[in-house]
Order: structure tokens, then C-alpha cells, then sequence
């Protein structure tokens, strides 16, 4: 946690100095497949979203630094198939368990030009996020154990569409987000169980977050130059 803190740390005083230096910064938003680990199984797919704002400094017309703050949701789900009482209907159900996670990252990007008007980039950082609020439709006794530090990496790439010099770009973003931390910790305990209305042994929960994000976004480009 102190490497993580200390990296972000430093990759945020690239952004101290402004002045006259070339940047872009811009917005993106679009849809995050969430899936976890429950005692060492894989939980369903979770659909939701995620937003941020991001800044990049430009060291180079092909390099920049990078710091990206948004919200996260992350989690996963559980689809469930049972008969009713009395019928012989199959129903299924999909309760899902979500945590919104503020985050703050700090890492490098690398551009490629493609064709006129169109580049790719390809870029690596480090996260720390917080868990802001979680919901669960599922599993409700594990709220307590939930941890809201976590953190990870984010590997990703891309495309920007429009002028390479600006005014404005429009991006196409992907990107995978594996955390190294654990959202959730609970050890061996008698828990009550909502469905069968008793207590049941529920093993050692260690649950890790992995996500996947598709989105689009608007960068602007400022661009000095020097006689």
C-alpha cells in the first residue's frame, strides 16, 4: 500500500506545473463488465458503468503522463434457477452485488499515429480506490466485511479520433483493471442465512475485483509552441 501511495504521489506532481506546458484533459463514461472471486469461484458477469475526468501532461508529441479520477463500479453477480412451490415453472433469478469505488490513477500512455486524424495509444498505471457506498441483493451479511482501500493496476488502449494537434479529439477506450487488494475479507463464521432462515457455517471469503471497461470520451488538446 505505501508503493502504491508513494507512486501516485509522485505522478501527481507532474500535473503541479501547467504553465505553458502542452496537455489534454477531457472526460470518458461508458459500460463495465465486473466479475469476482467468492471462496475461489467465479461470480456472474455485473453490467454497469464508470466515469471519469482525466489530465495528461505531454512530455513528447508521443508520450504522456497521465492522471485519471473517477467512480467505479465494480462487483459481480449470481444467476439462480429455481421451481416455485405449487408450479412446475423454472424461474431464474439475478441478484447482484455492486461497490462504488472513487478512484484516483497515476501512469504513463504511449501514442502511435495510425492515419491522418486517427491515432492509438496504448497506456499502463497504478490505482487507489475507496468504496463510497456497495449494495447487495445477495450475501447482505458480508456488508461489514467489506474493505474500502483497494488498489491495482489499469491496462488499456485505445483510439483518438480528430486533429492531432486539437482543438478537440474524440476517444474510443478499453481498458482491464485487476486489483491486487482484497474488496472484501470475511473469515470462517455462523452467518444467517436469509433463504434457509438459520444459521449456516460460511467459509473464508477472500474477494478480488476484476473489471473490464468500454468507453468513449472528449479530450482536448493544448498544444504551445516555441520560437
Amino acid at each position: 500500500m505505501r508503493r502504491i501511495l508513494t507512486i501516485l504521489l509522485l505522478s501527481s506532481l507532474i500535473f503541479t506545473d501547467m504553465q505553458a506546458q502542452d496537455n489534454a484533459y477531457g472526460f470518458l463514461g461508458g459500460l463495465t463488465l465486473g466479475t469476482q472471486q467468492w471462496n475461489g469461484f467465479d461470480r456472474d458477469l455485473l453490467l454497469t458503468w464508470n466515469g471519469r475526468f482525466f489530465y495528461e501532461s505531454l512530455v513528447t508529441d508521443k508520450f504522456s503522463a497521465v492522471m485519471e479520477v473517477g467512480l467505479h463500479n465494480r462487483g459481480s453477480g449470481i444467476r439462480s434457477q429455481f421451481i416455485n412451490l405449487g408450479s412446475s415453472n423454472l424461474q431464474t433469478r439475478y441478484s447482484k452485488m455492486v461497490f462504488r469505488n472513487a478512484s484516483i490513477m497515476g501512469g504513463a500512455k504511449q501514442i502511435y499515429d495510425l492515419k491522418e486524424n486517427m491515432e492509438a495509444y496504448v497506456k499502463l498505471g497504478v490505482r487507489l480506490e475507496y468504496t463510497v457506498a456497495d449494495t447487495f441483493e445477495i450475501f447482505e451479511q458480508y456488508a461489514d466485511a467489506v474493505r474500502p482501500f483497494n488498489y491495482g493496476i489499469t491496462l488499456g488502449g485505445g483510439i483518438h479520433f480528430g486533429p492531432k494537434d486539437g482543438p478537440v479529439q474524440f476517444i474510443l477506450d478499453a481498458q482491464v483493471a485487476p486489483d491486487f487488494s482484497q474488496q472484501l475479507y470475511a473469515p470462517p463464521a455462523q452467518i444467517w442465512n436469509r433463504y434457509t432462515q438459520q444459521y449456516q457455517t460460511f467459509s473464508e471469503q477472500k474477494v478480488t475485483n476484476l473489471s473490464f471497461e468500454i468507453t468513449l470520451g472528449v479530450r482536448w488538446v493544448n498544444k504551445y509552441y516555441y520560437e
